[in-house]
């Protein structure tokens, strides 16, 4: 499925270069997949690392390990953790009723 809707994005950026006399490269199309074979499993990680990660965490008690929270705790990515600003601090994380099985966390305005 996403090999085709790639194949079609391909198709369509080629069309647009061409039509428009464009002296571009299409930019998709240095991109493959690799096939089921070379795909690599990922695992998740075990209740009982996240466990010791957090008991970790609060021996070292750094910024570095205050990051690791909002990660473990919401699902939250790390990118996404790091993009949280001082004025943040005043929102509240919520987790309401799950959506296709996960769940629904959204950032809000604490008051």
């Amino acid at each position: 499925m996403i090999k085709r809707i790639l194949s079609t994005i391909k198709s369509v950026v080629n069309l647009c270069v061409t039509q428009n006399g464009l002296d571009i490269r299409n930019p998709f199309a240095g991109i493959c997949l690799p096939s089921p074979a070379e795909r690599k499993t990922r695992h998740p990680v075990s209740a009982i690392n996240i466990r010791k990660l957090i008991s970790n965490c609060y021996e070292q008690d750094d910024d570095l390990r205050w990051l690791v929270a909002p990660l473990v705790d919401t699902g939250m990515r790390l990118s996404e953790a790091v993009g949280l600003v001082q004025d943040d601090r005043q929102s509240v994380i919520i987790i309401s009723s799950r959506i296709d099985n996960e769940p629904n966390v959204s950032l809000r305005q604490s008051g």
